[in-house]
């Protein structure tokens, strides 16, 4: 028989912080860092073939300050800035534009920019194109055709931007956790390849978390761009507390929990205790407030007692964990009320 105490309603509580953590925005440009490779290798003497490595950003090779370039992603999501060509055999190629072009393939909109693909990955659309092919600078007028051996300099980002998925896939994917994918690809015709973005990285605005719901019907994630999202479980699975992912309940578990008194008087404690029943190996109240799912759980390990201060009507559920793992199963509730505190006048 395990046992523990619940504090009384509308007590003045005293709270003792660790380690409290900062909020996070994306209120600022997320700069890109690392560098992405352009070409490919040959296949009989293993010599790379392109015009090689693209640097993102001037930190990666200590040449701030003298040319500074970088490329970020935007509140907006666009993505822009200049990456820059050292070239394959040590030649510069110049620098590589990321958001301000026109006139791509196809026309439409160029912009490069960031967009959520699936619950889990977002992905790069639009263009980014090489400044090698303008007679100065990035813009304006091209060179003639026969300066450029006919190469446009523009670099795709998906294969979206012409139609052209499923016969030649690929796309720059993010994981929500934050990482370039391993098979992060941008196309820049003949010239270029294929553009492998595996060792791109983002200087993340916010950290990656993932936590169950207050009832554990499902669990919130927020991504690296500070956004968040729901996930409900299905009717057969909740979310276990030790992944913060839905798991399927495959096993039945009977039991129950009961307390002293479920109405506490200011500044007093009930007692409350369970068993743990048959098929699980441990048990724990979770606790919230009585009308609100944003308001902070209580949990109250079936490991050993503790004292929790609420500041409301608190409904407290009793979850076991099945022996033969899964996620926890809710077995019994009961609801704790205050009784008001009373000043005389």
């Amino acid at each position: 028989m395990f046992k523990t105490l619940i504090a009384a309603l509308f007590v003045v509580a005293m709270f003792s912080f660790v380690g409290v953590a900062q909020a996070q925005t994306f209120d600022s440009p997320a700069e890109l860092a690392g560098f992405v490779w352009a070409g490919t290798q040959n296949a009989s003497d293993g010599s790379r073939q392109g015009v090689g490595w693209i640097s993102l950003n001037c930190a990666n090779v200590g040449e701030c300050g003298d040319g500074d370039y970088e490329v970020v992603v935007n509140t907006d999501f666009t993505v822009a800035g200049y990456g820059w060509i050292g070239g394959n055999s040590g030649l510069a190629y110049g620098y590589v534009r990321f958001g301000g072009v026109s006139g791509c393939p196809g026309g439409g909109d160029c912009q490069a920019r960031v967009v959520e693909k699936t619950d889990d990955q977002f992905e790069f659309e639009g263009w980014a194109r090489a400044c090698a092919v303008y007679v100065s600078g990035c813009s304006g007028a091209l060179k003639t055709s026969s300066q450029r051996g006919g190469w446009d300099g523009w670099i795709s980002l998906s294969c979206e931007n012409t139609g052209g998925c499923g016969t030649s896939n690929y796309s720059v994917k993010i994981a929500k956790e934050g990482n370039f994918s391993s098979n992060s690809y941008a196309w820049g015709s003949d010239v270029m390849g294929r553009l492998t973005f595996s060792l791109t990285t983002i200087d993340e605005p916010c950290t990656y978390e993932r936590s169950c719901f207050d009832d554990f019907t499902g669990y919130q994630t927020r991504d690296i761009f500070c956004q968040l999202h729901d996930f409900q479980c299905a009717s057969d699975s909740s979310c276990d507390a030790a992944t913060n992912y839905c798991a399927t309940t495959n096993t039945t578990i009977t039991g129950s929990f009961s307390c002293e008194s479920t109405l506490v008087r200011y500044n007093e404690t009930t007692s409350c205790s369970w068993t743990i029943p048959a098929g699980a190996n441990r048990c724990e109240l979770r606790g919230s407030t009585i009308g609100s799912v944003t308001s902070p759980v209580d949990v109250i390990s079936g490991l050993g007692g503790d004292t929790k201060s609420i500041v409301n009507n608190t409904r407290y559920k009793l979850f076991c964990f099945p022996t033969a793992g899964g996620a926890a199963i809710e077995v019994d509730s009961l609801d704790i009320r205050a009784l008001p505190r009373v000043f005389e006048t």
